[in-house]
């Protein structure tokens, strides 16, 4: 059975679409699920053995992304 990992993060609400976009483009290494847009709160699922590759990937998208 595989073993996911999931974290919460708040962004401004005009990020949420680009990193529901960024993640997309990454094919199957994590997932966005939205869970108040208004306030801009976002889940971030991925497959456990795939950790160090989306935190790499997360930590880039902090620069680009204000306000995280």
């Amino acid at each position: 059975m595989d073993q996911f990992t999931k974290r919460y993060y708040q962004l401004p609400k005009a990020e949420i679409a680009y990193l529901r976009f960024t993640l997309e483009s990454y094919d199957g290494l994590a997932f966005q699920r939205t869970l108040d847009s208004a306030a801009g709160l976002v889940e971030i699922i991925w497959p456990t053995e795939r950790t160090t590759d989306v935190e790499a990937l997360l930590s880039a998208l902090s620069e680009r992304i204000p306000g995280t």
